[in-house]
């Protein structure tokens, strides 16, 4: 969802500066499954275990999470608390402080509130402003999201923030300043953690001890120029930051495609944005490497045509699920009255083992349940 990220907290031994762009040099793909998975669920030291269950008990005590036994605790739950733990490097008074932060904000702007309640409408206009999921997944079974920049205009970009500051998005009692499109942004960031996430969760990949808790970027910017850059650099900023605050380890990998020459001076900010953990997730393809690297994380048919792969999406297209999808939620294909199937619109959520279609059309309250069949191995 978000672009790039920046994590002050951040060891700067992560980076190798002699590197091309001032990012690491690719290590074999063995060592950087290894480095991903260390500190995954199911994948934990001992001592990485023990910190994180001190750190579930603070949280309890808190109140910033439920209190729960062992038994009523999900890997999704441990998984979540894991995300802000890696961030801080186990530090567990830096992740507290991190999560108590990210839970007093999104409470104070009612975050999951207002995303369950968006006008579907005003939710599809927003979802043209950011990274979109394109249905499929990578070799590991995330998300896919894309975002090619040369549509974020800034007369796009302006119109936007003009129309999203028209509407009440913050709680009356709320004394915050933030700007209207960034809580949009923000109420946009719970699609992925509360439906795409815990979607793919439900389907096959290769380590189902793994929650999925995570994404992968195709950044494109093929087409955009240097004046443009510059004219979106406080609105990709302001999103940047507050997704690094409150939405930690929410990222895999960030390819960027389509790079122009000029992508070195822009670089010399950009990464100023990016704590070097992340640097080291950021691959930048020149033309000739893109399909060949892309097709060695992404299956040709989870790939989108224009990149190489098979895939008949792009972006501005609904999700087009990939056969798991499909055979696992079938119904969040809706038939329209030509006879064609439409990706169900508007703010959507997985839980309790059921789709649901939230939101708001023409002032109403919406709900719609989609049954979720049991998951089963295809192919």
């Amino acid at each position: 969802m978000v672009l790039f990220w920046r994590n002050p907290e951040a060891h700067n031994s992560l980076v190798d500066e002699n590197s091309a762009f001032g990012m690491p040099k690719n290590s074999s793909r063995q060592d950087t499954e290894a480095k991903w998975m260390a500190g995954q669920l199911n994948h934990l030291t001992q001592e990485q275990d023990s910190k994180l269950l001190r750190f579930r008990n603070l949280c309890e005590q808190h109140g910033y999470c439920k209190a729960q036994t062992n038994d009523e605790w999900t890997d999704n739950d441990r998984a979540i608390l894991l995300r802000f733990l890696r961030a801080q490097r186990f530090e567990i008074d830096n992740a507290l402080e991190q999560f108590r932060d990210a839970y007093e904000w999104k409470a104070e702007h009612g975050i999951k509130s207002f995303y369950q309640n968006m006008d579907v409408e005003m939710y599809e206009f927003s979802r043209q402003m950011f990274s979109q999921w394109t249905g499929h997944r990578d070799s590991r079974g995330l998300p896919i999201y894309v975002f090619p920049l040369k549509h974020l205009t800034k007369e796009r970009m302006e119109a936007f923030v003009s129309k999203m500051s028209s509407f009440s998005v913050t709680p009356s009692s709320s004394s915050s300043q933030t700007p209207g499109h960034l809580i949009v942004f923000h109420a946009l960031y719970e699609n992925m953690l509360d439906f795409v996430m815990p979607l793919c969760n439900q389907l096959e990949r290769p380590h189902m001890e793994i929650p999925v808790t995570a994404s992968t970027h195709i950044i494109d910017l093929s087409g955009v120029t240097l004046r443009q850059f510059f004219d979106l650099k406080r609105y990709l900023q302001g999103a940047t930051l507050l997704a690094t605050k409150h939405y930690p380890e929410t990222l895999s990998r960030i390819f960027i495609l389509g790079a122009p020459p000029l992508f070195r001076t822009a670089w010399q900010i950009i990464k100023n944005w990016v704590d070097p953990g992340t640097l080291s997730k950021i691959s930048v393809l020149s033309p000739s490497e893109s399909r060949r690297e892309l097709l060695a994380y992404i299956e040709p048919s989870s790939l989108p045509e224009q990149y190489g792969g098979t895939l008949n999406w792009k972006w501005g297209d609904m999700p087009n699920l990939d056969d798991h999808g499909r055979s696992l939620a079938p119904s969040l294909y809706q038939g329209d009255a030509s006879g064609s199937d439409y990706f169900i619109k508007g703010p959507v959520i997985f839980k309790d083992g059921a789709i649901e279609g939230l939101g708001s059309a023409e002032g109403k309250i919406r709900k719609i349940v989609i049954p979720v069949h049991k998951p089963r191995v295809i192919g």
